[in-house]
């Protein structure tokens, strides 16, 4: 909601659609490589950690496929929100209507 408003404010005051689209996907793509990164290094300090005697490998193909996937849907759905959000009318996002 907050950034619905936030966006809104930025309309209001001239930011494109083109703008605001191009922000939210970069902050998409930032958001899913950092979490992405994070949950390799410590899914691969759980493995160094893990003393039980089964031998685990770690394939980077797979790794490399769910993070493109991930990130796939992650944009898929970002379109979307861009879409709604490039259309809504800055005076009714701010409440001032």
């Amino acid at each position: 909601m907050k950034s619905k408003v936030s966006l809104a404010v930025l309309r209001a005051i001239g930011a494109s659609k083109g703008r605001l689209g191009g922000s939210l996907i970069a902050q998409i793509v930032i958001v899913v490589l950092a979490a992405s990164v994070l949950a390799v290094l410590l899914a691969l300090g759980a493995l160094q950690g893990l003393n039980s005697g089964i031998p685990v490998t770690v394939d980077a193909g797979v790794i490399g496929g769910v993070v493109v996937a991930v990130l796939a849907f992650a944009l898929l759905s970002g379109i979307f929100s861009v879409r709604r959000l490039t259309r809504i009318d800055p005076a009714t996002a701010t409440g001032v209507r």
